[in-house]
């Protein structure tokens, strides 16, 4: 699967991961978020260690190995 469409399944409140991701358990989603009045979504990367804001790296958003939770 294609970042396209994981993209559409976490915009739609969906989890996704890489087969290709090294870490265990890593799952990505998107999150809504309130800061003074304004509203903005952010990528979150969850992992073992705890929840993180990611960014994706151009070979997340080139590959074909994402997995729909």
């Amino acid at each position: 699967m294609n970042f396209e469409e994981a993209l559409s399944h976490m915009k739609d409140g969906g989890v996704v991961s890489r087969s290709g991701w090294n870490g265990k358990g890593l799952t990505a989603f998107i999150t809504d978020l309130e800061i003074d009045e304004q509203h903005t979504s952010l990528f979150v990367l969850k992992s073992a260690s705890g929840y993180n804001q990611w960014v994706p790296s151009a070979s997340d958003l080139l590959a074909e190995d994402w997995i729909l939770h």
